[in-house]
């Protein structure tokens, strides 16, 4: 995902490697909307996409086994809309740091912090 080099189109695509230099493409069209300033948090059994900017500020919260098939955990997350925030997963838990709710007016930037269990 993120923006496409002309900057107006938010991409969908996930793509794997095992070691940095090959790259393959799990697919060109993920379930959650094309979108940017998102974040992707993994563990060893999967990986998290949470919230970002498709147009609005985001709340969801996708999951992935195998960065193909994807599935909503939720679609609206208890944290307000945000992207350009910071994300990890930690003991079970994934935290959601902060972030932007405005482009254009600093005074709506998060300084909050959000946990749930997801599991180890």
């Amino acid at each position: 995902g993120g923006a496409y080099n002309d900057g107006n189109s938010e991409r969908r695509d996930v793509w794997s490697s095992s070691n940095g230099t090959t790259w393959t493409q799990n697919t060109s069209s993920a379930a959650w909307t094309g979108r940017n300033d998102f974040t992707l948090s993994a563990t060893s059994y999967g990986m998290f996409l949470v919230a970002g900017n498709d147009g609005t500020f985001c709340n969801d919260v996708w999951f992935s086994h195998d960065g193909t098939n994807w599935t909503c955990v939720t679609k609206a997350a208890a944290f307000s809309g945000r992207a350009a925030h910071q994300a990890c997963i930690k003991d079970g838990y994934i935290y959601i740091f902060g972030g932007a709710t405005d482009w254009d007016d600093v005074s709506y930037d998060k300084d909050d912090v959000w946990r749930t269990y997801v599991g180890e």
